[in-house]
């Protein structure tokens, strides 16, 4: 996985957790995800403790985590180009939390949607979020094979 794939995937993963809290991310993801994550996000902390302007982005990136977004990915990015063993690191850490896909929908009216349909989801994070108001054959997820 290249630096720009894993910060973008880093950045993408962290923001749920610091934007709903605790127990909402439990509910969206499970608990072994959230302690995943959780651990991840650490793990930056006590990286950057002595680099002001990745501290303060982090710190930014909690508190408003859309905005902060890409300047956190940048930030990633820059330390990934640079540090093999981080990169290493982040890549073990990314693969253990496995994929995370989060599809939002906010529609109107429409018929037949579906959120996801998957012939295989073997680990990762799943989560279709759908807000609708007239609508006719909604599926959520369909997915054959999970696990």
């Amino acid at each position: 996985m290249e630096p720009i794939t894993m910060a973008a995937t880093a950045a993408s993963i962290l923001a749920p957790y610091v934007a709903k809290g605790a127990e909402e991310f439990i509910k969206a993801v499970g608990n072994d995800a959230y302690e995943k994550t959780k651990n991840l996000f650490t793990t930056l902390k006590a990286r950057w403790a002595g680099n002001e302007e990745a501290t303060t982005t982090l710190a930014n990136f909690e508190e408003k985590p859309e905005r902060y977004k890409p300047v956190l990915k940048s930030i990633l990015e820059e330390e990934l180009e640079n540090d093999s063993n981080f990169r290493t690191e982040l890549r073990q850490r990314l693969d253990d939390i496995g994929p995370y896909i989060e599809i939002i929908q906010k529609v109107k009216s429409g018929e037949d949607i579906t959120g996801i349909e998957a012939e295989s989801v073997k680990r990762g994070t799943v989560k279709v979020d759908q807000d609708m108001d007239e609508v006719k054959n909604v599926i959520g997820a369909k997915i054959k094979t999970l696990g």
